[in-house]
């Protein structure tokens, strides 16, 4: 796990190291653990997008599209990927990371791992390569719950690792 935060945080060092003669975009697509939170009555809840933007310079800029429990499945029924696909140019990233809604038995948000789940994951990579677009696949945060127990139990659902099934494919493309 320590190596995972030290990659990461390298990997936003080098992200906000570089400089570009252009405003380079950071679209974020995901659920609740990703969105930005109101802050309104001293809320401290946050997603990771919503503070993301604070690691960069100004070369780079943060749009977090991201939203409460939507799924890749919703996110893309409800009109807002069409809306973030519409803005990438060539250069830009999108963040893509969803799986706890698509668990969800919701007709509506739910998807199914190794068919419907993994192939809205191909379409947001394949439609952001088209347009120039760099996309980042990210495994869905582990839950915790403590419900009769003192420690956090996790509980995984078989999407989190997805991801890297259909980056591994993704990249023979």
């Amino acid at each position: 796990m320590k190596i995972k935060m030290l990659m990461a945080f390298v990997a936003l060092l080098l992200f906000s190291a570089f400089t570009a003669d252009h405003t380079i975009t950071i679209f974020m697509i995901g659920d609740s653990t990703m969105a930005n939170k109101s802050l309104e009555g001293g809320n401290q809840e946050r997603g990771w997008g919503h503070v993301l933007g604070g690691y960069f310079s100004e070369n780079i800029r943060v749009e977090n599209h991201a939203r409460n429990g939507r799924s890749s499945k919703s996110f893309i029924d409800e009109g807002l990927w069409e809306v973030v696909i519409n803005k990438v140019k060539p250069g830009d990233y999108v963040f893509i990371q969803f799986g706890h809604n698509d668990e969800k038995v919701d007709e509506k948000r739910h998807t199914d791992p190794g068919s419907t789940f993994d192939a809205n994951l191909r379409r947001f990579v394949k439609e952001t390569r088209a347009k120039g677009g760099i996309p980042v696949l990210f495994n869905a945060i582990v839950r915790r719950n403590f419900r009769n127990n003192k420690n956090a139990v996790a509980e995984d659902d078989v999407r989190k690792d997805l991801s890297k099934g259909v980056f591994l494919k993704m990249e023979k493309c």
